[in-house]
């Protein structure tokens, strides 16, 4: 009865040790109890250095992160200050523009106001000038030299001589143009003649044209007489020169040249028309003269 009575309470022991916590299959009931002590206290001790350490990093974090914020609300105030900056800069910039562009505007209408006061100078001063030469004349083709010590006299003598005028003109000034003494062989320097009195100087034009290429000096030189005129004005008046060559070849048809520069035409009819535009003069120039280009 001993023997199979201790084998089954041996059995009972093994399977109670078996079925209760923290044993392990193979050991002693009071080495489990050890091991399982020790690894709840290892369990536990991992569990405080994980709490531990993940209460470091969170830490840590928090002070990036308060570091990070700092950092990010210093860039933000910066960045709010030179925005704040650069509209105020931009306000000051428009309002520049706006005074400028005012400026600009009030310059324009200034400039526009003082260039015609300039032409209308200009005009005035290119009239005086004009009115200055209506009595003077030049007279081209006279050699170097033979006036002598009085041009005046020598002029006025040669003028009555060979435009066969009744009385000797009266010449208030007579010289010579003031350029450069010509060298030998260059033509002769003209002749400038201021005449007394306006009729005898439209006279002394009128022989001349009359005379046209028979008029010569004594000895063979051709000899020329124009009004002296001003840079300008003569400027102006050769613009004609193509419309009045058109004219020449239309019979019937008179023009002339009034002053300053204003082109008169008289039709056989005796219709006239005045241009003060060359451009004008020449087209109807154009549709009087004869060939393929006339209406």
């Amino acid at each position: 009865m001993s023997g199979p009575s201790a084998r089954l309470k041996a059995t009972k022991k093994a399977h109670e040790a078996a079925e209760s916590p923290g044993a392990l299959p193979g050991t002693p009931a009071g080495s489990n109890q050890l091991t399982l002590s020790a690894f709840n206290e290892g369990m536990a001790q991992m569990k405080t250095d994980i709490c531990g350490k993940m209460d470091s990093v969170v830490d840590s974090l928090r002070a990036e992160i308060a570091l990070v914020r700092e950092g990010a609300q210093e860039s933000m105030n910066n960045l709010q200050a030179t925005s704040t900056a650069h509209e105020a800069r931009l306000v000051e910039v428009e309002k520049c523009a706006a005074f400028c562009d005012n400026t600009a505007t009030e310059l324009l209408t200034k400039f526009d106001k003082l260039k015609c006061e300039v032409t209308d100078l200009q005009n005035k001063c290119d009239d005086l000038e004009g009115r200055q030469r209506r009595n003077n004349i030049r007279v081209l083709g006279v050699p170097e030299g033979v006036e002598g010590p009085h041009p005046t006299e020598y002029m006025a003598d040669l003028l009555g001589d060979l435009l066969q005028l009744v009385d000797k003109p009266v010449l208030d000034q007579a010289h010579r143009s003031s350029r450069a003494k010509p060298r030998a062989g260059e033509p002769p320097r003209p002749f400038v003649i201021r005449v007394h009195h306006f009729q005898t100087k439209e006279l002394i034009l009128r022989k001349s044209r009359a005379a046209g290429d028979s008029l010569k000096f004594p000895g063979g030189n051709r000899l020329s007489i124009f009004p002296d005129l001003a840079a300008a004005v003569a400027k102006k008046r050769a613009e004609f020169w193509k419309a009045k060559q058109m004219l020449r070849s239309v019979p019937g048809v008179k023009f002339g040249l009034l002053f300053p520069a204003r082109l008169r035409v008289t039709l056989p009819d005796g219709k006239e028309h005045y241009f003060e535009n060359p451009t004008e003069a020449t087209v109807f120039a154009k549709r009087l003269a004869p060939g393929p280009g006339s209406v």
